[in-house]
């Protein structure tokens, strides 16, 4: 028998919960107050808490933040309801009490797991893997793009969803409500590959929470995924404290810098989980700084022209950039292009080839997306203008520098997404090599945040060939013109 405090403002559904986990012979404690859940957990040596994160007061995120931040409470299993991708009402198919018991209960670290997240919603997943200290990688297996996992002993350690990374992944899954996955335990001797690295579980529930209960806010002001969004040009207000993770500044310049764009094509870009995105949109829109234009129809002439705008941007670029090659001495009837990223930048990298893919609607496009998926690189053509554009990708890291080497010398500019400040030194004999080429070539530095992009004008100096710019391109045309 456990204790157990249930938390929910409709007393109705409280009474309703108590006597399910009374029925399988619990102790039960209930409230409608968030302000009594953090006393209560500790007065009444609590096991784990069922919390509805529709509070009044204090917000389901607050109590959660209040429970992880008191060293008694902070590891208490905590069975979430009433919010879409974390968990649903109590008169689920699978009982309160089964979901409860895995919690209280985990399964074997040495046990694999498959199932889908009706059976198992994902933070009761991920805090079985934390409670019985598993090992392995959680996969989901009906997703398009690649979608895991890793966890060590209970704790997040690294992750992939499409093109997202790390903590972004893990949010985005959250968002989940229905899939099918399968954990595939590795054993507690297992190596631990990530070293270093951990995704707090703990934070990730809190900014989940916070991020529901922000959408469940904001609802109101989301735009339908093509709606066209076009931006007011006046300065920003003042960001909410709590949005310091909220792309709104990058999800505002990009709007003004794409007229027209779409929360669709805007998911695809920022690299945060979609329910950042989604806050951000609806958040400018509320303040007036956004405003909706119309749609996208699906397989209709807006779309076609939105196409056509992709694909007239692009030709219009490789035709200055030949003019360029042109008078630069270089062979105008093959140009080249070469695309580097850095480790924590390559994300950006492979997002800016998934939308040319799209925009171009080219095979090779598209074939030179997976292959930056796999982390490996490759090369894709276009024929435009009597010209052929040949863009090659690599991931920048010492293991390639062979393979950057010999394709620097056939091409007519270099672009290097950088990682962080840190490690503009890795990028430096690039720089160099390539400042005193004999060959017309130039490069472009395109810097993640305000540090690395102090760091990367301090190293550049005053050298001629290098451009620097603090705002990534969002699609193959805007790169192709910065250059």
């Amino acid at each position: 028998m456990a204790r157990i405090l249930v938390v929910d403002y409709d007393p109705d559904i409280a009474l309703k919960v108590e006597a399910s986990l009374e029925s399988a012979g619990h102790r039960v404690f209930t409230t409608t107050s968030s302000g009594n859940v953090l006393p209560l957990a500790i007065e009444e040596d609590i096991d784990a808490v069922v919390l509805d994160l529709r509070m009044p007061g204090l917000s389901g995120h607050e109590v959660l933040r209040a429970l992880r931040s008191d060293k008694a409470t902070a590891r208490l299993p905590v069975l979430l309801l009433a919010s879409a991708g974390v968990s649903s009402r109590p008169d689920d198919p699978i009982p309160l009490n089964l979901r409860l018991e895995r919690l209280l209960a985990p399964p074997e670290a040495s046990q694999d797991l498959e199932g889908d997240f009706g059976q198992y919603p994902f933070w009761e997943l991920l805090q079985m893997l934390q409670l019985g200290h598993h090992s392995g990688r959680l996969e989901l297996l009906d997703h398009a793009a690649p979608a895991w996992l890793e966890v060590h002993l209970g704790a997040l350690k690294s992750g992939v969803f499409g093109l997202l990374t790390g903590r972004e992944a893990a949010l985005a899954m959250a968002d989940l409500a229905q899939g099918r996955f399968r954990f595939t335990a590795a054993g507690p001797d297992t190596a631990d590959t990530a070293s270093g690295l951990e995704i707090s579980l703990g934070g990730l529930l809190l900014e989940a929470a916070f991020l529901i209960d922000e959408l469940r806010r904001l609802r109101p002001f989301v735009p339908g995924p093509r709606s066209l969004l076009n931006a007011a040009e006046r300065p920003l207000p003042s960001l909410p404290e709590s949005f310091d993770a909220i792309p709104v500044t990058a999800t505002y310049l990009r709007v003004l810098q794409q007229a027209g764009t779409s929360l669709e094509k805007l998911l695809k870009v920022l690299a945060v989980a979609p329910q950042k995105v989604e806050i951000a949109v609806a958040w400018l829109l509320e303040q007036g700084l956004l405003i909706t234009a119309g749609a996208l129809e699906s397989g209709g002439a807006n779309a076609v022209e939105d196409e056509d705008d992709a694909q007239r941007q692009v030709h219009d670029a490789i035709r200055r950039l030949v003019l360029a090659a042109r008078e630069a001495g270089r062979s105008s009837e093959h140009v080249h292009v070469l695309l580097l990223g850095q480790e924590a930048s390559w994300p950006t990298l492979r997002r800016l080839i998934a939308g040319a893919a799209e925009d171009l609607d080219e095979t090779g496009w598209g074939r030179l997306g997976r292959q930056l998926e796999l982390r490996r690189g490759g090369s894709a053509q276009l024929d435009a203008e009597g010209t052929q554009l040949s863009v090659h990708a690599q991931l920048l890291t010492p293991d390639t520098q062979g393979r950057v080497s010999a394709i620097l010398p056939l091409c007519t500019a270099v672009v290097v997404w950088l990682g962080d400040a840190e490690t503009f030194a890795d990028v430096e004999p690039l720089i160099e090599r390539l400042e005193r080429s004999e060959r017309a070539q130039t490069g472009l530095l395109v810097a993640p945040d305000e540090a690395a992009e102090a760091r990367a004008r301090e190293g550049l100096g005053g050298r001629e060939r290098w451009k620097l710019t603090g705002l990534s391109p969002a699609t193959l045309g805007q790169l192709l013109e910065l250059l």
